[in-house]
């Protein structure tokens, strides 16, 4: 083997471990990829570098075998003139010049071939880029709708503190309601446990005296619900109101809310402090 295909075998065994360790280091850092952008193209330029350094060295083999060539078409026009013993030198220089040439074409082949690699490289790299530029783009659309998110929270927080302040107020001042009815519910089962009839003191419509029983009561409900055995056989109507009371004890009020021929369903309205409506008790729409 001669001195220039020599030379050829190192430049392209330096040029596959360039190649392989470029792919090597691709494949190390294909998933850390702000990183691995970086050092692929710091990499990138310094194979581009040795590539350079290496074809600028192959141009001088190159010229070098340019000159070779040239001694030896000089060689070989000075052994023509020669005896024959020069013819077989000259044939010998020939059969040179001609493996040089082939190993030449050999690895202007192998160029050929690393530059396409390295056009392929390039290739991926700038999908690598695109990629990254894509990654960006979404990385800014995310921190805006987190913005965007958190002026939301913000702004809900202030929302619930203030409804948290509105509820309380509304449950101070439901309270202070519920309280005062309570105090009037008193007074006036108070003032019915005294004999006073409200129905006939207050100005509304007449309604007609009507006494019954209390038949079945439902207490899994709430208000709970009182059935009469007095109907619209009676003129018992919607909206009526009865008096519950059992031995002379008042146990409260009741409003009929439906009727049938001879019974009503009713929701209790008000009961008296202890005491619990039950069946058999009174009915009446108003005490006598």
């Amino acid at each position: 083997m001669s001195l220039l295909a020599k030379i050829f075998v190192v430049i392209q065994a330096v040029l596959v471990m360039v190649y392989l360790g470029m792919s090597a280091t691709l494949y190390q850092h294909r998933r850390e990829w702000r990183t691995s952008y970086a050092q692929l193209k710091h990499r990138h330029e310094t194979a581009m570098g040795r590539a350079q350094k290496e074809i600028r060295g192959r141009d001088t083999l190159l010229s070098a075998r340019n000159e070779l060539i040239a001694a030896k078409e000089t060689e070989v026009r000075d052994y023509k003139n020669k005896a024959t013993e020069a013819l077989a030198s000259m044939q010998d220089a020939r059969s040179e010049r001609d493996k040089a040439r082939q190993a030449v074409d050999s690895k202007e082949r192998q160029i050929d071939t690393h530059v396409k690699e390295i056009e392929s490289l390039r290739s991926e790299l700038s999908k690598k880029t695109s990629d990254f530029e894509r990654l960006q783009n979404e990385f800014t659309l995310a921190t805006r709708r987190r913005e965007v998110a958190e002026g939301q929270v913000a702004r809900l927080t202030a929302l619930v503190t203030n409804l948290e302040q509105d509820n309380g107020d509304l449950r101070s001042e439901f309270a202070s309601t519920r309280r005062k009815l309570k105090e009037a519910e008193t007074m006036i089962s108070m003032a019915q446990e005294a004999g006073f009839d409200w129905e006939t003191t207050l100005p509304s419509a007449p309604v007609p005296v009507i006494r019954g029983k209390v038949v079945a009561v439902k207490r899994d409900v709430d208000p709970p619900l009182v059935v009469l055995n007095v109907g619209s056989d009676e003129k018992v109507r919607p909206g009526y109101s009865f008096s519950i009371h059992n031995n002379g004890r008042y146990k409260g009020r009741v409003i009929v809310e439906r009727t049938l021929r001879d019974m009503a369903s009713c929701r209790v309205e008000f009961a008296a402090e202890g005491a619990t409506i039950a069946a058999g008790d009174d009915a009446a729409t108003r005490l006598q």
